[in-house]
């Protein structure tokens, strides 16, 4: 393999946008695509997304993938349908060593809010020049919820969320805490929002106090 053929990573995110908008399959960018769109940059191999599936589309996005030169397996994602738990299907591309990880949009309440708030981003590589990312504030509750699962151990989502607070001043829009706190409760993620909030309070406290 030639470095020529390889594909970047901004590509790469744009043909996964490029063949849903083709096949009409609604979708949401989370994990540290979001989160860099948001906040700060990070190096990552993997792209995280929700999208709205139905058994009877495991053939058609498979197929869809793999006339890009990627791979996607429909038995795999048929078999998704059954996990209790979310358990993602993958979209490999071997031309750039990227993985999407692709969840299923489950019928929660939480997830039907969170979904029903996306919002489209400019993203010049994807052919409509635009992508459709979680909102703000899911990016953040999707990232609290991954470090309560990983007890602690995964701090890199609360260092994205550190980014992301530290850049609101460039969002389309004011954070709505109202949401997050009533989420952050019901997810049971309360405690560690609170005090990376008042970490936040407490460094824009003292810059201003500075200036």
């Amino acid at each position: 393999m030639t470095e020529s053929n390889e594909r970047s990573y901004s590509a790469f995110v744009g043909v996964l946008a490029d063949v849903l908008d083709e096949l009409r399959i609604e979708y949401g960018f989370a994990g540290s695509l979001a989160s860099s769109q948001y906040g700060e940059p990070r190096q990552t191999l993997d792209a995280d997304l929700t999208v709205r599936l139905r058994p009877s589309d495991a053939e058609r996005f498979a197929a869809a993938f793999q006339a890009t030169d990627m791979y996607a397996d429909a038995e795999t994602i048929r078999e998704a349908f059954g996990y209790r738990n979310p358990i993602p299907f993958g979209v490999i591309d071997p031309r750039g060593g990227w993985k999407a990880d692709c969840y299923l949009l489950k019928d929660t309440e939480y997830e039907r809010a969170a979904f029903g708030r996306r919002r489209e981003l400019p993203y010049p590589p994807a052919k409509r020049g635009q992508v459709w990312l979680h909102a703000p504030e899911d990016v953040i509750l999707m990232k609290l919820d991954y470090y309560r699962i990983s007890q602690g151990v995964s701090t890199k989502h609360l260092r994205d969320i550190a980014g992301m607070l530290a850049n609101m001043g460039r969002w389309d829009r004011p954070l709505d805490l109202d949401y997050l706190n009533r989420w952050a409760a019901k997810l049971q993620v309360i405690d560690y929002w609170e005090k990376l909030w008042d970490e936040f309070q407490r460094k824009v406290n003292s810059s201003s106090r500075e200036t």
